[in-house]
């Protein structure tokens, strides 16, 4: 069997509850954006992207007496409900990756099944997941991170596609303005009002958030998109080696965000 971990809950721990894996496709949700070329043959290619992938799984419910089963049965629906919102799905064997934010899509349609002898009713049912956040590639469950003083170098050689990564500064209330560099990339914050020894300034290439983070009040504070020169991406390609500073040099961690797809 390969069971999943649902927002920190595996399935198959629940009473009478078994899963397995039935559909994981690599590039899952993969769509391509051509245009027609009138009075030619083929397309152009613009472009490919992936909104959404879906992962399926079949599930077996079993009890001793029917009412047990369908006990179980609301034991589980509880555990998937959508009205709880999205979370991490994690795949038995594949503990070091997540599909974050992933929702039950489709209804469940029971069927009865006869499966084991010791079990008067079994229930069978296939569960499908679906990503909704901005993410459908699968992320690392314990993020990578890198720190250190001023600068460091980084190798993506994690997971098997680009990724866009966070860098979190240390900020000094001194200090009128940082220059940061990723690679070939470069971008100029000039100072808050209120950056101190108790702020940190966090640039997320992942989601496109760029903040002043209070660390004593554990909150975002002040949006940076104004204080910012740029708003370009930087990506990190499979292979390639970054050199990563901070001017006036301040204490930095950085987060490659791998990712999988």
């Amino acid at each position: 069997m390969t069971s999943f971990t649902y927002g920190g809950v595996l399935a198959d721990d629940l009473d009478g509850v078994e899963a397995r894996l039935t559909e994981w496709p690599s590039l899952g949700g993969l769509e391509l954006h051509t245009v027609d070329a009138p009075g030619r043959n083929g397309r152009f290619f613009g472009g490919a992207s992936r909104e959404a992938q879906q992962i399926v799984f079949e599930v077996r419910v079993m009890g001793p007496s029917a009412e047990q089963t369908y006990r179980r049965r609301d034991e589980l629906m509880a555990m998937l409900d959508p009205a709880r919102g999205p979370r991490d799905l994690v795949i038995e064997g594949d503990e070091d990756w997540a599909i974050p934010e992933a929702v039950v899509a489709e209804s469940i349609d029971w069927e009865r099944v006869i499966w084991r002898g010791a079990s008067p009713l079994s229930l069978r049912g296939d569960v499908v997941f679906e990503t909704v956040g901005p993410e459908p590639a699968a992320l690392e469950a314990d993020p990578t991170e890198l720190t250190a003083t001023g600068s460091l170098t980084y190798t993506h050689d994690i997971g098997n596609t680009s990724a866009y990564p966070t860098l979190v500064v240390s900020t000094n209330g001194n200090d009128e303005e940082y220059t940061i560099t990723i690679g070939d990339h470069e971008v100029s914050l000039t100072r808050f009002y209120s950056w101190g020894t108790t702020h940190e300034l966090v640039l997320d290439y992942h989601r496109m958030e760029f903040y002043l983070w209070n660390t004593d009040r554990d909150e975002a504070v002040s949006s940076a998109v104004h204080r910012m020169s740029n708003y370009d991406r930087p990506r990190l390609e499979q292979g390639q080696t970054y050199q990563v500073e901070v001017s006036p040099a301040r204490a930095i961690t950085f987060r490659p965000n791998a990712r999988r797809i």
